[in-house]
């Protein structure tokens, strides 16, 4: 081939790559667009997020143990680049009933110790003064905190549920460095650039039986009744393995 046949030849190559990489980048655009409309803040905008993503990245257990009640389970994290998934397995919870579940930010389980007004029942306001305020809440859409806020999973007739969901990570962490609109509420934003760190954060399900003798001193939140209110279960986030991808 000559020269000049080697020159076109190199011309229409360049011509593909600069087409190719602007329908990337108007596919990539469209995406950011659809997350703002969402009222979600724009990740790409921070140049720290490729190492908060990193630093996320690896594989977690949770192991639910009983509060107020016999309900107990186990759950799993698993962060990969940009996916973010949970599950969490329970037995013993009311059946045919739907339960809050959230990932607390503080690193303490409660117990009765936390009972402050000596109601001899730890309510929600207790386990956040050892769990801390919410910082993702399990429902339909992790993505972000307010979006499907209250639509939690259900048990079956026998009291189980199993749960799994997914996102961006990337998504995630730009609603939860975003701007705390409300700091006197039960959620809680990332401060500043701070990443997700997941090892030593709590995750709790909430709701006892509607037949059970709840004290008037439970205090509920989140618009729940004070049945769904109570904690049953709490597990604090460990790390199972350690590559990061």
């Amino acid at each position: 081939m000559s020269a000049l046949s080697y020159k076109a030849t190199a011309i229409l190559a360049g011509s593909l790559l600069l087409a190719t990489g602007c329908s990337k980048s108007f596919e990539t655009k469209n995406r950011t667009d659809q997350s703002i409309d969402r009222g979600v803040v724009d990740p790409t905008q921070n140049p720290r997020r490729p190492v908060q993503v990193e630093r996320t990245a690896g594989s977690f257990v949770f192991e639910l143990n009983s509060l107020n009640s016999d309900a107990k389970g186990n759950g799993s994290i698993f962060v990969q680049g940009d996916h973010f998934e949970i599950s969490v397995n329970m037995k013993g919870v009311e059946a045919f009933s739907s339960h809050a579940q959230y990932l607390h930010a503080g690193s303490e389980c409660p117990d009765l110790s936390f009972d402050s007004n000596a109601d001899e029942y730890l309510d929600s306001a207790e386990a956040l003064m050892a769990s801390g305020k919410i910082l993702i809440p399990l429902d339909g859409d992790i993505s972000a905190q307010m979006l499907d806020s209250n639509v939690f999973p259900s048990a079956n007739g026998q009291g189980n549920y199993s749960y799994q969901n997914s996102t961006s990570l990337v998504l995630m962490l730009g609603d939860l460095q975003s701007e705390d609109e409300n700091e006197d509420d039960s959620y809680i934003k990332l401060r500043g650039d701070e990443g997700l760190s997941l090892e030593g954060r709590t995750v709790l399900i909430y709701g006892v039986p509607t037949a059970t003798q709840v004290p008037l001193s439970v205090r509920s939140f989140n618009g729940l009744n004070r049945w769904a209110s109570v904690p049953v279960a709490c597990g604090k986030v460990f790390r199972v393995q350690e590559e990061i991808f």
